[in-house]
């Protein structure tokens, strides 16, 4: 009885014998069409080099250089990963990018560039 169950219920799911077969057999599938894709990568902000080599000496003294060292500080300036993203770091970790999110984070907050005395400006 409960074969016979099991087997009713399977029949009224379409598990045995799914009706969705004879409609494959009807339409045959349809081909597929491959597009390439061609992406342009933009080029690399614009930067004060001054602001470059200002922010550059804060990259020396954080992290040894413009070296990203880790997700909680996924840039080379020492700022966290909350401000990075809040003020519009990506992945994109090129010096010129980095200053922009820096300047971003200075003017916001209205500081200086941190002195790099010693290294003795960290924020």
């Amino acid at each position: 009885m409960i074969r016979s169950t099991i087997l009713a219920l399977g029949v009224l799911l379409g598990v045995f014998w799914p009706t969705h077969t004879v409609e494959a057999q009807k339409h045959p599938p349809s081909t597929t069409t491959s597009t390439t894709t061609t992406t342009t990568t933009a080029p690399p902000p614009t930067v004060d080099p001054d602001l470059v080599e200002a922010w550059g000496k804060v990259a020396v003294c954080e992290s040894g250089g413009w070296l990203v060292l880790g997700s909680a500080y996924p840039n080379s300036l020492g700022i966290t990963a909350a401000n990075w993203y809040q003020f519009g770091g990506t992945q994109d970790v090129l010096p010129e990018a980095q200053v922009m999110v820096a300047e971003r984070f200075r003017a916001y907050y209205g500081i200086e560039i941190p002195d790099q005395g010693g290294c003795a400006g960290a924020w």
